[in-house]
């Protein structure tokens, strides 16, 4: 009885181990989402493709920024920095329940970094380029 008592604890505790190793893994899968979905979101900023940069934005991002805001917004910074010429690291962090992704992009006269915040729902609910 004692053996039997012992092998279901011990069961127990592999299922438990288990649950927490998936959901460890499902978190660092999300978070690598992240990473990728924000660094597509600035390629196809870059690349002219304002539609489908905007395809994962929040209602109130998709009502801030259209396509043809984001066309404007992105001529703005070639202007004032020159010509793109790709991303460099990106550092990941989360904040009040957001996911906040920080992509390096190269322009000609500076670097900038696209600031992408996402939320639970994988939703872009910010969208920023600061030096």
């Amino acid at each position: 009885m004692m053996k039997a008592t012992t092998i279901c604890a011990v069961s127990a505790l592999l299922f438990l181990a288990a649950g927490t190793t998936c959901a460890a893994a499902a978190a660092a899968a999300a978070s690598e989402s992240r990473v990728q979905q924000a660094e597509t979101l600035v390629h196809e900023f870059a690349n002219g493709q304002f539609a489908a940069a905007e395809a994962d934005f929040t209602t109130t991002m998709k009502q801030k920024l259209p396509p043809s805001r984001l066309k404007q917004v992105w001529h703005q910074l070639t202007t004032q920095f020159g010509p793109y010429q790709g991303t460099g690291k990106t550092e990941k962090r989360s904040r009040d329940g957001y996911t906040v992704v920080l992509v390096t992009t190269h322009f000609k006269q500076r670097d900038l970094r696209a600031k992408v915040v996402t939320n639970d729902a994988g939703q872009v609910a910010g969208l920023f380029f600061r030096p």
